[in-house]
């Protein structure tokens, strides 16, 4: 699960914490830190497709070179 801490007031961090409730933040440098404690604890949360409102597909360039293998947190 990802978030934004609510004590983060300039929104340039993320907070990712897995179902063992392991608890990190990650910021947009590319620097990520285990927390000592969980502000969020795991929840798989579900979704309502009737609430979904597609707007656009991204789809990536076919000539572009093969993407580098990044770690699941390293998403943008």
């Amino acid at each position: 699960m990802v978030y934004v801490s609510k004590n983060d007031k300039e929104y340039d961090n993320v907070n990712p914490v897995n179902e063992k409730n392991d608890s990190y933040i990650y910021d947009f440098g590319g620097k990520i830190k285990k927390l000592k404690s969980a502000e969020e604890m795991f929840k798989l949360i579900s979704f309502d497709k009737s609430n979904y409102h597609h707007i656009t597909d991204i789809i990536p360039n076919k000539s572009a070179e093969k993407l580098e293998l990044k770690p699941w947190w390293k998403f943008w």
